[in-house]
């Protein structure tokens, strides 16, 4: 599958996709540890396309990517399924690549839920329901 990258591996900003370009997304206090992008034309529950996880070598934003699906992240944001593709250009996934996967988007998922209580004054109904691997 084909997937835009949005946002570089280690970057504390989360682009998204516009039709001029990109914007910031969200700042966020912790660096994505893998590139995120997603795959064009394609719609999730969220009504965005779906999210990718890149593992891999840093990539430039903009940059397209050929990638085998090598699991799925299980995520609700604000109440929404939110499901993130994890994938990578050699079809490999590594012991050390699951737990990063799981340690950053356990402490994203408290990251978006102490934002939406200082923002709103109620904890958004946000979790990190695990990783499936393809294999």
């Amino acid at each position: 599958m084909k997937v835009l990258v949005e946002t570089p591996r280690y970057s504390f900003r989360k682009y998204r996709k516009t039709g001029g370009g990109f914007k910031v997304d969200l700042t966020s206090p912790l660096p994505t540890l893998f590139n995120y992008g997603i795959v064009g034309g394609t719609k999730g529950a969220d009504g965005l396309p779906h999210d990718v996880v890149v593992l891999g070598r840093r990539v430039r934003q903009a940059t397209v990517l050929e990638v085998e699906k090598v699991g799925l992240v299980k995520f609700i944001d604000d109440g929404l399924m939110d499901d993130k593709i994890v994938a990578s250009e050699d079809g490999r996934i590594s012991r050390i690549d699951v737990f990063k996967i799981k340690l950053f988007f356990l402490a994203y998922s408290v990251f978006k839920k102490i934002r939406g209580l200082v923002k709103t004054g109620k904890i958004p109904k946000t979790s990190f329901g695990g990783f499936i691997p393809v294999r």
